[in-house]
């Protein structure tokens, strides 16, 4: 399976080019795909670095 075909290794791939608002690193990891979010895309996210928790909405970015 490609890369481009796995939406979770698509997404881990790109949250590493995002800081975490708590720390600053460029360490975070996908946990859970919420599928209770009307469009499917919200996603939790941890900071491997502080281990703080957020929902990721794919289109906004992270929010604690």
């Amino acid at each position: 399976m490609a890369v481009e075909d796995d939406p979770f290794m698509a997404l881990r791939i790109q949250l590493h080019l995002l800081p975490c608002p708590t720390c600053g690193s460029h360490a975070l990891v996908p946990m859970l795909h919420c599928d209770y979010y009307p469009d499917g895309c919200l996603w939790m996210v941890r900071c491997d670095a502080c281990q703080a928790q957020y929902h990721l909405d794919v289109e906004t970015g992270p929010s604690g």
